[in-house]
Order: C-alpha cells, then structure tokens, then sequence
C-alpha cells in the first residue's frame, strides 16, 4: 500500500513539475511577446506630407473607447467603409500602463483599421502620472511615439496637442507657436486636435476641459494664426461647438459609456472641402460593450502578474522535490 501511494506520488510530482515549466514558460513568453520588439508599433506621422495638394480631405475623428474590443471593431468597420482617408484617435484606449498592453492594444487597432491610416493622441487614461511636468506617458511612447507632433494632409496642417494630463503639457504651447510661425502659412486651413477640449458648455456644469488661464492663451494664440477646426474627446458625449472663431467637435465614446443623449458608439466624419467649406457628420454604430477577455488576460495580465510565474516556479521545484524523493524503489512507474 505505501509503495503504491509512492508510486502515485511520485507520478503527482511530474505532473506539478510539468505543470510548473508550463506556466513559467507561458509567462515568460508572453512577457516578450508583447515587450515592443514582436509588436508592431503605431509611431506618428511626425513631420510627412500626405498627398501635396490636395483640396479635398475626409478623415475620422473617434477615441474614448478604453479597450472596449467589441464597440472599437465596430467603430472602425464604419469608418473604413465610410471613405475616410484616414482617422484620427483622440485617446483612451488603454486600461493597464504597461508597455505589453500598449503593444496588444497597437495590435487590435492596426488589425481593425486595415489599410486605413490611423493617427493617435493620448488621453488621460493612456497616462500613469497626472502631472504634467513628470513622464507619465513612457509606456504609451514605447508604442505610439510622441505625444505632440503635426503632419501635412494636402493643402490642410494638422496638430496633436498632448492634453493626458487634463491640462496643456509642460512647454506645450510654446511647441504649439513654433510649430505654427513655421508651417502655417504654407497651408490652407489648420486643425488641431487633442484628448481634453478647451471647453464644456453642457447644461450640467461639469467642467471637463483644460484649465481656464490655458484656454485663453490657447485660444489667443489660435485665433492668430486662423484655426480652422478643433477636435477632441474626454466627455463621453457628441458635442458642436465653437472656439477661436472655429468649429470645436467632441466626439461621441468609442467603447466606454456614453453620456450624451444619444448614448450609442460613434464618431465624426469631417470633409474639408475643396471650396474651403467644412462639413461634419456623427455617424452611430450599434454593438455590444465587450473585450475578448482572454485576450486581455493573455496579453496584459498575465505577463504583468508576478505571483503567477512565482506559483508556476513553486509548483516546478515542489514536482522536482517530489520526483527526487518518492521514486519508485525499483526505479520503475505504476505504468512499468
């Protein structure tokens, strides 16, 4: 009887021992799966020229979805069907502020945007520190590059501001300035766009937009140099508004709950027209609020919870202490 119980033992320690390897590999692999270097990264188009010359422009303006898989994927299949020459995402899109979440999340986008452009902005929820003078976007870079940059799209300059911090970021509208006294004159219109809008003029009073003493100074210095449209998200809801004597459009949610009137997922869809007119449509998909939670846990939990590589490297040694103390006298298994 005491044999037998040893023999079952000792066939208990291998299977923990095995067990033990396997969770320690899986760790460890998906630890460097999603370390930036396997992942393709989504760094901005800083300083390019798309399609010199052209009148004629239609991009997306869409964010706030915080890894809502199920409502992003819809989202996006609206947006490449919709004739949209590229999107711009104004932020939240993360949950962890971890560089392996950041690189499954780069991999979810580019896969849903196809061959669709897709140029992003971070939010408040991309960052780990709310300060604006410290470096709470490192994770956030490792993937998507600078968090302020500008591009060219045909006749039209477009800028990123970084508002994550729910403020302007240190030096920002200085980077602003520069930009704009060495680009803008070489363009017909100028359009900004960022996560936090400078206003909210909702009826509850909320507040959720860039401190006051920013917003006169940005919109000073906006106004000088002829804005032309502003967009941004943060509030969860569709807004149209008006600043530095341009069009000001607030997205709808992405993926988090909307708190709007109309609470479904959505976007904008803006046309800069070739007569210098500009038009904006928020379109509305219908989805459901889910994440592939596997795929979550897979990517940005897993390799970021440390008692699990540590129970797999404790279930190894104990299967190894088993096996080296309850073998078989003869050497031999049950199945011998």
């Amino acid at each position: 009887m005491l044999d037998f119980i040893r023999r079952k033992s000792w066939l208990g320690g291998w299977i923990l021992a095995v067990a033990g390897a396997v969770l320690c590999i899986l760790c460890y692999e998906l630890l460097r799966r999603y370390d930036g270097h396997a992942s393709p990264l989504m760094l901005p188009p800083a300083g390019r020229f798309f399609r010199p010359g052209e009148t004629g422009i239609c991009f997306a303006v869409f964010g706030d979805f915080r890894i809502q898989t199920e409502p992003f994927e819809a989202v996006m299949k609206s947006i490449r069907g919709s004739g949209a020459d590229f999107a711009l995402c104004v932020g939240d899109m993360s949950r962890k502020r971890e560089i392996q979440h950041f690189c499954w999340l780069a991999e979810r986008m580019k896969h849903a945007a196809g061959d669709l452009a897709v140029f992003c902005t971070p939010g408040n929820n991309d960052r780990e520190s709310r300060d604006p003078r410290e470096n709470g976007l490192r994770a956030y870079k490792g993937v998507f590059g600078q968090s302020g940059y500008w591009f060219a799209w045909g006749d039209s300059l477009f800028i990123s501001l970084d508002t994550s911090a729910e403020r302007l970021a240190a030096g920002e509208l200085e980077r602003l300035e520069e930009i704009l006294k060495a680009e803008r004159d070489r363009f017909r219109r100028l359009v900004v766009f960022t996560h936090v809008p400078p206003l909210d003029l909702r009826r509850e009073g909320r507040k959720e937009c860039l401190p006051a003493g920013e917003v006169d100074d940005l919109e000073a210095l906006l106004r000088e140099y002829r804005l032309s449209l502003f967009v941004a998200g943060h509030q969860h809801a569709e807004a149209r508004w008006e600043f530095a004597g341009a069009p000001l459009l607030v997205t709808p949610t992405s993926g988090q709950r909307g708190e709007g009137k109309d609470p479904r997922y959505g976007y904008w869809l803006v046309k800069l027209l070739s007569d210098g007119g500009i038009s904006a449509e928020c379109r509305r998909v219908e989805a459901g609020d889910g994440t592939d939670m596997m795929a979550y846990f897979l990517s940005s939990r897993m390799n970021q919870t440390g008692w699990l590589f540590r129970l797999g490297v404790v279930l190894l040694l104990t299967g190894c202490g088993m096996i080296c103390l309850l073998r078989p006298p003869d050497g031999k298994s049950d199945a011998a």
